[in-house]
């Protein structure tokens, strides 16, 4: 049962800030907790995030919630030294660099639907951005 006395901003904002807990703060700390954002967002609540790729880089990305995004590029042949970082779970080195993530969950479910529909566009037409 949703609290019908809260605004649907106020309901997003704590939505939003009950997906960026850890479970682990959500179930042994305060099931009270769990307990509502289970009720706001749903039990098949599913973080999504969009990322938008031009040329191998990241240009942007847009979450259907608050989150974090790092890039990690492994062709690291040419880059300095103080660019790379090793990272121990791969044993690996990469150029690693931490994106913006736009929190906008109907524009995230709106680039979900157009990237994985059936829509086709036609190999001459030039990207537009963002509609109106």
């Amino acid at each position: 049962m949703k609290p019908y006395l809260l605004s649907e901003e106020m309901l997003g904002q704590i939505t939003s800030l009950l997906d960026q807990a850890r479970p682990e703060q959500l179930v042994l700390k305060a099931p009270a907790l769990a307990l509502l954002r289970s009720t706001l967002s749903g039990d098949s609540f599913v973080p999504m995030i969009y990322v938008g790729i031009h040329g191998g880089h990241i240009q942007g990305a847009t979450g259907n919630c608050e989150m974090r995004l790092v890039g990690g590029d492994y062709d690291t042949e040419g880059s300095a030294a103080s660019e790379r970082r090793y990272l121990k779970a791969f044993h690996s080195a990469a150029i690693t660099v931490e994106h913006q993530v736009l929190a906008d969950p109907k524009m995230c479910k709106a680039l979900f639907e157009d990237a994985l529909g059936d829509a086709s566009i036609p190999d001459d037409q030039p990207a537009k951005g963002i509609a109106p």
